[in-house]
């Protein structure tokens, strides 16, 4: 259901049309009827909630035609996958530009991480260097035999 569709809903129900209705029948027969008082103090009073019980009737028909009818968990969730997945990110927008910070900013930490922990730079320069000083040794064997 759409949003127009609940709207005309709730504005045409007889509940809407009821109360004002009714609040003018009483307010006619309270101005006619000054002698008795206290009988139409208490017709009032019943036929108030009556009103009340239709109108919460109606209610509760209305909120179980909604719940019933609305549209499926699954097809909403996938109706805002498909939106997310098609919008591209708003540079003048602070969440995009703040969540881009912080996920820079976590990928530089790790990198700082890996680096203290695991001293990459020291390992690629002693193997390196291994491996001129193994060929250095291999060339002065070679130039020793010759």
């Amino acid at each position: 259901m759409t949003y127009e569709e609940v709207h005309n809903l709730l504005t045409h129900s007889p509940c809407a049309f009821d109360i004002k209705n009714d609040q003018l029948k009483l307010r006619s027969k309270r101005s006619d009827d000054t002698n008795d008082a206290s009988t139409n103090n208490v017709y009032a009073l019943q036929s108030t909630i009556n009103d009340h019980r239709t109108i919460i009737d109606d209610h509760r028909k209305m909120i179980n035609y909604l719940m019933n009818n609305t549209i499926n968990i699954t097809q909403l969730n996938q109706h805002y996958t498909e939106q997310h997945t098609n919008t591209t990110p708003i540079w003048k927008s602070w969440r995009d530009v703040s969540l881009l910070l912080l996920i820079f900013i976590s990928f530089c930490a790790i990198i700082v991480f890996l680096v203290i922990r695991f001293h990459p730079i020291d390992i690629l320069t002693s193997i390196l260097l291994r491996r001129h000083q193994n060929k250095q040794n291999q060339n002065n064997k070679n130039n020793k035999l010759k």
